[in-house]
């Protein structure tokens, strides 16, 4: 079955303490990569450890679930996002920067189902495509709560 990964990469003015803070809101996980809406969090000692998502493609709405396999606090984390017809991975890298915090983001997406095997060509160049404005406004999120962004 097709597969593809894109890397993107952007600097938040938030504090490397207050993103891994934001990681563990299931809300700044919504738009990006496969997941356009996400919900359903489940936590395991007080740590998001996974939750269920959507996505469209071809006028579907597909849901899915992700888990969390890696969770380095604070340099890197990695989830797995599952459903019918794609799956796929998303890997983040966080580093101190001078302006806040550096976000090196990874996503692959692999098809696993007919119909997403027929549209994965779209669904490739949508993520080759997109994938920088998303981790741009991913990073402004992150910053968007003022209670957040500052040590």
């Amino acid at each position: 079955m097709p597969s593809t990964s894109v890397s993107a990469a952007a600097v938040t003015s938030a504090s490397l303490t207050h993103v891994w803070e934001r990681f563990n809101d299931v809300g700044t996980w919504a738009g990006i990569g496969l997941a356009e809406e996400v919900f359903d969090p489940e936590y395991v000692d007080g740590r998001l450890a996974g939750f269920a998502w959507t996505t469209k493609a071809a006028g579907i709405t597909y849901r899915g679930s992700a888990a969390f396999t890696i969770w380095d606090n604070p340099t890197r984390l990695s989830f797995d996002l599952i459903n019918t017809e794609i799956t796929g991975t998303i890997s983040i890298e966080t580093a101190e920067h001078a302006d806040g915090t550096e976000l090196h983001v990874t996503v692959g997406a692999r098809s696993v189902g007919l119909l997403a095997s027929m549209f994965f060509p779209v669904i490739a160049q949508a993520l080759q495509n997109g994938l920088a404005a998303q981790v741009e406004g991913f990073a402004l999120r992150l910053a968007s709560d003022p209670e957040l962004a500052k040590d």
